[in-house]
């Protein structure tokens, strides 16, 4: 991504914390953020990107979203 003009890399997850950091050294994520539930992921993004919320978001941050269980 970085390739590609991508600025910050920053995964948020519900993974513990050992996997979580193991998994972005591998992926060269700069910030990671372990052991979040949904809501916290929304409160994290908002926090560590200011004025972005809701579908605005979307418009101003790139994201992958990935759910394994539903």
């Amino acid at each position: 991504m970085k390739m590609e003009g991508v600025k910050q890399v920053v995964m948020l997850t519900g993974d513990s914390k050992p996997v979580a950091e193991g998994s972005g050294r591998i992926l060269a994520v700069d910030q990671v953020y372990s052991e979040l539930l949904r809501r916290e992921k929304v409160e994290k993004v908002e926090e560590t990107f200011p004025g972005t919320h809701g579908e605005q978001a979307a418009e101003r941050i790139p994201c992958f979203c990935r759910r394994r269980y539903q």
